[in-house]
């Protein structure tokens, strides 16, 4: 595998992977069956981003890198009346600079070039066209509007850019992108061709539908966290958090809800379901916590959806028959470390989570597992640092150590295994 060159240890990275293949009836959103993979890594705190245009070649060659001047403001061509208005949406790193919170890579047609969008929480979006020679970087102009005058239930206004997801397969020279920000879904085209022009197509303001605010009355703020798409590319789960206090009580909590939604042509989204409760009342965490979440959908069980988050934890929600949701979290008692990333084994049917830990390697989580181990919705919270109710988690932890269905299977090598698709 080409070498790494030196990288600042204490930095976060985004990962992309992009399978090249050359059989068309392959599945793209598949590693399996490509022919080779890029490698697209970008600096959470710099933009400097860091490609194998062929990750399983074999020799030293170093990777490709572009390290160039960090001062990205001056880069963007945001005029002064913009600059403000980013300044005072979104969210920062611990330095108070804005940090990446979403990088996607696709192929293009040239074998081993790939083009990359990287989105950061000032809501800017860059642009990053990868070679087998070198990495070219540019500012994707985007408008950004001034939060109107007022109390709104959601926390920054529509510049900052939460988190970005590919809407289907490349059509032609060119692919679109769904952009979830602060409150709403923009769908952008990237032209894939050398010098391509990425343009919006059209915005779905969460503030403009009638149902989605109505299910909000009464929160005190909301978070609009992450966003997921089926295989379909037709419909997608968007993971929300809202602060509220108990009027009886006066105590404040969270609380986590998928909402479903439905996209047809021409910009069309529609509710797809009712809202789903996940977490009606969990510990209130900070907000370095909850812009950290990540969302997955497609495993098995059917229905369910897995949450991820910096601290390392993964906490998969199962909505049964009936709506009734249990949780299930996954953790390795014998060090495991942090979970990093998850995905869904390939299959004609919805196949069994994995899960990439930081010590243990790559497991994979049974439907047997999520069913049998999970535990009714109590307060508790998301995050390692426990629950309001202690003893419901030490009773799933004992039921979870007695039962030997509930043992986890680790992924094997050996050929004829299932392999993941891209994170």
């Amino acid at each position: 595998m080409p070498r790494l060159g030196r990288l600042n240890k204490d930095d976060t990275w985004l990962v992309s992977l992009v399978p090249h293949q050359l059989d068309e009836d392959v599945e793209s959103s598949y590693i399996k069956g490509c022919d080779s993979v890029s490698v697209v890594m970008c600096s959470s705190k710099t933009l400097a981003v860091v490609c194998w245009p062929d990750a399983f070649s074999n020799g030293d060659k170093e990777a490709l890198t572009s390290m160039e001047s960090e001062d990205t403001a001056t880069a963007s061509p945001l005029n002064e009346e913009k600059r403000i208005s980013r300044r005072l949406s979104g969210w920062t790193g611990a330095t108070g600079t804005p940090i990446v919170t979403s990088i996607q890579a696709t192929a293009t047609s040239t074998p081993g070039n790939c083009v990359a969008i990287v989105g950061r929480s000032d809501g800017e979006l860059w642009r990053f066209n990868c070679t087998a020679e070198n990495i070219s970087r540019e500012s994707i102009v985007r408008e950004v509007t001034v939060a109107e005058v007022g109390y709104s239930i959601f926390v920054a206004d529509s510049s900052s850019a939460r988190s970005i997801v590919w809407l289907g397969p490349a059509q032609g020279a060119s692919r679109e992108f769904l952009l979830l920000t602060a409150q709403s879904i923009e769908c952008w085209e990237v032209e894939l061709t050398p010098n391509g022009k990425v343009s919006k197509v059209w915005t779905y303001e969460i503030s403009n539908d009638k149902d989605v605010m109505y299910d909000l009355s009464g929160q005190k703020q909301v978070w609009l966290l992450d966003l997921q798409l089926d295989e379909s590319g037709k419909e997608f789960t968007m993971l929300v958090a809202s602060f509220s206090k108990d009027r009886i009580t006066s105590s404040s909590y969270m609380q986590y809800v998928l909402h479903y939604f439905s996209h047809y042509s021409k910009g069309e989204v529609k509710r797809k379901a009712p809202p789903q409760v996940i977490l009606p009342k969990a510990r209130v965490e900070e907000e370095s916590f909850l812009y950290s979440m990540r969302l997955r959908v497609g495993g098995q069980p059917a229905g369910s959806a897995l949450i991820l988050a910096a601290d390392g934890t993964a906490t998969i929600a199962h909505v049964g028959h009936g709506g009734n949701v249990r949780l299930y979290k996954f953790e390795l008692a014998w060090g495991a470390g942090k979970v990093l990333d998850a995905c869904v084994i390939p299959a004609d049917e919805p196949g069994a989570w994995l899960v990439l830990t930081e010590q243990a390697g790559v497991w994979a989580i049974p439907a047997k597992a999520v069913l049998t181990g999970g535990v009714e919705p109590p307060e508790r919270s998301l995050s390692r640092r426990g629950s309001n109710n202690e003893e419901t988690s030490k009773e799933n932890r004992t039921q979870m150590a007695v039962d030997e269905d509930l043992t986890l299977e680790r992924t094997s090598s050996e050929p004829g295994m299932g392999s993941c698709p891209s994170f």
